[in-house]
């Protein structure tokens, strides 16, 4: 397959990807949940590794980040001790990285759809 072909592929699947972070974090939530961080952990790894894959490192990176701000979360939270305003900050970050990542896979989706 050529470049341009893989990230045609990549792009097609973005759709199944959208759905796969909404059912985690769905669009309209203000922030994440802690329950849901093991799954989400999982997707953005997926995530950040198919995008660099093919061809889209901005978007590789951004889940990147994403995963790190949930991982250095899940770290904190086996931690006694741990200060709830230090949490509320993660977490609001984490949201924002999620809601940006969010906008910008349908960005690319809707470039392919059109």
């Amino acid at each position: 397959m050529t470049p341009e072909e893989l990230q045609a592929h990549f792009r097609q699947r973005l759709e199944l990807r959208i759905k796969a972070l909404e059912s985690i974090f769905p669009p309209n939530q203000p922030l994440i949940n802690e329950s849901c961080l093991g799954g989400l952990i999982e997707f953005l790894h997926k995530l950040s590794g198919a995008a660099g894959l093919y061809g889209f490192n901005l978007l590789s990176a951004h889940a990147k980040e994403a995963e790190s701000t949930a991982l250095d979360w899940q770290q904190n939270l086996s931690q006694a001790g741990i200060n709830r305003h230090t949490q509320n900050d993660v977490q609001a970050i984490l949201s924002k990285h999620l809601k940006d990542l969010h906008q910008m896979m349908q960005s690319e989706h809707q470039a392919f759809t059109k």
